[in-house]
């Protein structure tokens, strides 16, 4: 946790992600991670987005992952 903020700095670009069915979260982190996003937050106005951000953590352990709109 102690090297997110120079991660964060690193990146340069944050990806906030804000979808209106949680079946399109698991395509599009997949896509911008391939297009090389290295950070991402979903949003609380996602339904089931609490299960999405633990899928999305098991799929890319790497990435930045945020959760916002709390």
């Amino acid at each position: 946790m102690a090297d997110v903020p120079s991660r964060l700095g690193q990146a340069r670009l944050i990806a906030v992600l804000r979808v209106p069915a949680p079946e399109l979260v698991e395509p599009a982190v997949d896509a911008l991670v391939a297009g090389g996003i290295e950070a991402v937050e979903l949003t609380f106005t996602t339904p089931g987005v609490a299960a999405e951000l633990a899928a999305a953590r098991r799929r890319h352990p790497d990435i930045l992952l945020g959760a916002g709109t709390i």
